[in-house]
C-alpha cells in the first residue's frame, strides 16, 4: 500500500529528469520496483501529461529490453503499449506509432494491442478534427 502509493507519487512528478530515472529503474537488474508492479508503474508513467513523451521516447529506446522482460506473451507489453499511445491525438504521434510498430519483426502478442492503439490514434484525430471544426462554426456564428 505504502509503495504503491509512492510509485504513484513518482509517476507524477513533472521533473523530466526524475522521470527518466525512475523508467530506468525498471530495466535495472534488481530494481527498486517490485517486479509485479513493474508493468503498472511504466503504465502510470505513460498516461501522464508530463511523462507521456519521455516514455514514448524511452519505450522505443528500449523495446528490445522489455520485450526480453516480458516476452511474446505478456500482457504486460500490450498494456504499456495502450498506455503510451492512449494520449496520441494527432498525426505526427501517428506516423511516429505506424513507424515504431513497422520497425518491430516480432510483436508476438503485442501485435494485436498495436492494432487497437492505432485505430484509437485514428479516432482520436478524427474527434479533434471535428471538435475544431465544430468550435470554428461557432466562432463564426458568434462573431456575425
Amino acid at each position: 500500500s505504502e509503495t504503491l502509493n509512492l510509485l504513484n507519487g513518482l509517476a507524477c512528478t513533472q521533473d523530466p529528469s526524475l522521470i527518466l530515472w525512475f523508467l530506468n529503474q525498471h530495466l535495472k537488474i534488481n530494481p527498486i520496483i517490485r517486479d509485479q508492479d513493474l508493468a503498472a508503474s511504466i503504465q502510470r508513467i505513460a498516461r501522464s501529461s508530463h511523462g507521456n513523451q519521455i516514455a514514448w521516447n524511452w519505450i522505443r529506446d528500449n523495446w528490445e529490453q522489455l520485450f526480453i522482460k516480458w516476452g511474446k506473451s505478456g500482457s504486460s507489453l500490450s498494456g504499456i503499449i495502450e498506455a503510451v499511445s492512449s494520449r496520441f491525438i494527432n498525426s505526427r504521434q501517428r506516423d511516429e506509432f505506424i513507424t515504431f510498430a513497422n520497425s518491430i519483426t516480432n510483436k508476438g502478442t503485442a501485435y494485436r494491442q498495436f492494432q487497437l492503439s492505432l485505430d484509437k490514434i485514428y479516432a482520436a484525430i478524427e474527434w479533434n478534427r471535428v471538435k475544431k471544426s465544430r468550435s470554428s462554426s461557432n466562432i463564426v456564428r458568434i462573431t456575425d
